[in-house]
């Protein structure tokens, strides 16, 4: 049963997250919670004809099924064709409700409150069963009645960077209704609406300010921010609205945070050292936990969200490739996308299987964070992700990487040296003549004719090894 439960957030968080650590901690907490409850359960396992120990275990069981039943209806499952319909959240939650109510059924039956185990119980001392049931009561009837909840469905950011201009008109309605209400439904989280707001009937307006003021750091000092709350005339949903200085749930400004990640992932700064420089600006930083709840903050995003928040552009050219990855108890794929200019990441996430669908879906991530067009992508020959992108993308170029294809050639040509017992010179000359034909070739056609006259100028071509990776470059135009 626990197994059960467990399976069902992992594939939650499968679905859902590029990175298993990017999950909410309240996931790891129920993944955690599951195991110590496993091995609690082990090791009592001697008092399983015990109706109190029994009792305990059904319980626990129970508050553990719902809060996953929770957690799988809670979840956002994405946009497009990844979305899941209420419905279907539902039928998923009441096949699990189903299965773990037969399984615990079954334990149900399977002991009586007669002789032994009686007798068993009223021999043993309080402190053992005591034990095990201060235990579910700190830590699974805790979390259940704590619940999931989704945050920051009903906060919005909006580009705002000048700290004194925002502080100097926060208070004034028209500049805030001219500057900010106006474009504002773009930056309102969709989540925070009710299922019935139409969309494109939406218009909001001005509702106060929230109760207390936001303290926030900024580069030099500490100030204090008043925050505005707007409420959607279509269905009457509030939201608060921040400018993007200020970080949701954050003391720190986001120029702060900013500094000290760039340091960190950009530059190789160590945590220590990062902790000593913001002493240094007159704001340190409490402990090095902070900064690593900043790194673990930032890994939440995906890479296209953050560069197009950060207003970084793309030609709309890419390459990509797909890698196995070994980790424990996983068969994993990373799927990623680079621009072919800057050799910036633009898209990577982690699949279970490299087959069509999952790449389709993966490369669906990428396309919903993005606001430009992909024009082309360089990548080798693997077909499916060739026909997920072209599913994905209208009108795309594909180009088949140099890098393969020279590695091919390479193989092939050992191969025929030790057929034929060339030198290393004519060995080389070979492969640089080939090289040449990839790098010079303009066009499809252009590369035909090049092709062609490889043949004519080196006999060594027509051999069936090498004219194998000739007639296979033909292919790929």
């Amino acid at each position: 049963t626990l197994l059960m439960l467990e399976n069902a957030v992992k594939r939650l968080i499968r679905q859902n997250f590029i990175n298993p650590d990017k999950a909410p901690d309240i996931v790891h907490t129920i993944l955690d919670t599951i195991a110590e409850t496993r091995s609690r359960i082990l090791s009592y396992k001697h008092y399983g004809n015990v109706p109190t120990y029994i009792a305990l275990v059904i319980a626990s069981i129970e508050d553990l099924s719902r809060m996953v039943e929770d957690l799988i209806a809670s979840c956002p499952c994405g946009k497009g064709a990844k979305q899941k319909s209420n419905k279907k959240k539902n039928a998923e939650c009441n096949n699990l409700k189903k299965t773990i109510e037969k399984m615990l059924s079954r334990l149900r039956s399977n002991y009586s409150q007669t002789s032994t185990g009686t007798e068993i119980e009223n021999a043993l001392s309080d402190s053992v069963i005591q034990e095990f049931k201060s235990w579910c009561q700190e830590h699974i009837t805790k979390l259940s009645v704590t619940g999931i909840k989704g945050r920051g469905k009903q906060t919005c950011i909006f580009p705002f960077m000048d700290i004194e201009k925002y502080l100097a008109n926060i208070l004034d309605k028209n500049w805030f209704k001219k500057r900010i209400l106006k474009n504002l439904a773009q930056f309102v989280p969709e989540a925070g609406h009710k299922k019935c707001c139409v969309k494109n009937r939406r218009k909001y307006r001005l509702k106060g300010f929230r109760p207390k003021n936001r303290k926030v750091i900024v580069p030099g000092k500490k100030i204090e921010s008043p925050i505005r709350m707007v409420q959607c005339e279509e269905c009457g949903k509030i939201f608060s609205v921040l400018p993007s200085f200020i970080s949701r749930e954050k003391h720190y400004s986001i120029d702060l945070i900013g500094k000290v990640l760039e340091g960190v992932l950009l530059r190789g700064v160590c945590i220590q050292y990062a902790q000593e420089i913001m002493e240094l600006t007159g704001q340190p930083v409490k402990s090095k936990q902070t900064i690593f709840n900043w790194l673990k903050w930032i890994g939440q995003f995906h890479p296209a969200e953050l560069l197009e928040r950060a207003g970084v552009s793309s030609n709309g050219y890419f390459q990509e490739d797909e890698g196995f990855q070994k980790e424990p108890d996983l068969r994993t794929y990373v799927v990623a996308m680079v621009d072919s200019k800057s050799q910036v990441v633009w898209h990577i996430d982690y699949t279970d299987h490299v087959g069509e669908e999952d790449l389709f879906n993966s490369f669906q991530k990428f396309m919903e964070q993005i606001s430009f067009k992909v024009k082309g992508v360089t990548k080798d020959k693997w077909q499916a992700s060739t026909n997920a992108l072209k599913r994905l993308f209208e009108n795309l170029w594909i180009g088949y990487c140099h890098r393969h294809c020279l590695h091919k050639f390479k193989n092939a040509l050992k191969e025929y040296r030790k057929e034929t017992a060339i030198s290393g010179k004519k060995s080389k000359e070979l492969y640089e003549m080939f090289n040449g034909v990839l790098s010079e070739s303009t066009h499809a056609v252009n590369m035909e004719v090049k092709i062609e006259m490889l043949l004519k100028r080196d006999n060594a071509f027509k051999h069936p090894l090498l004219k194998s990776r000739l007639d296979e470059l033909k292919k790929m135009q």
